[in-house]
């Protein structure tokens, strides 16, 4: 049999609220950082522990093919029977960055401005490809990194 990634046995269900960001725009700088939240609900009879992991998915880059997605942060979390935790992750420019491949460049991180996803859960699907405004899963969010 076959195991989906971050899969795991449970004698409990896990149930995720809506992702939310700290903001849905925002300026490339050393500096920048994005805050990334996350409710996570134990709805079994069962105390349980849950592996939040956190995605980042970039749909286009100009220098190299994009990583379908990348998970880049994760935490482990206790919960009881019905209890409820907010989880919350920091992105920063080391998250969104890729290392310029181009001999000479010296592997250089670069930020390219776009449209960034982020997501919860291995098996969510953010649908980042459909320009028709369909509106993708709760366990997605979106956010724009201009240009300087």
């Amino acid at each position: 049999m076959e195991w989906n990634f971050g899969h795991g046995l449970s004698y409990s269900v896990f149930e995720y609220g809506n992702v939310s960001l700290s903001k849905t725009s925002l300026c490339d700088s050393d500096d920048a950082s994005l805050e990334v939240i996350v409710a996570v609900t134990n709805t079994g009879s069962k105390a349980g522990k849950e592996t939040v992991m956190l995605f980042l998915i970039q749909p286009f880059r100009a220098i190299s093919v994009p990583e379908v997605k990348q998970l880049k942060k994760f935490t482990k979390i206790h919960l009881e029977p019905g209890e409820t935790q907010v989880v919350s992750f920091t992105l920063t420019r080391e998250d969104w960055g890729v290392f310029d491949p181009q001999i000479g460049s010296r592997f250089h991180r670069i930020v390219e401005p776009g449209k960034y996803f982020v997501a919860v859960k291995p098996e969510t699907d953010c649908n980042v490809y459909d320009e028709s405004g369909a509106k993708s899963s709760g366990l997605c969010a979106q956010f724009t990194i201009q240009d300087n």
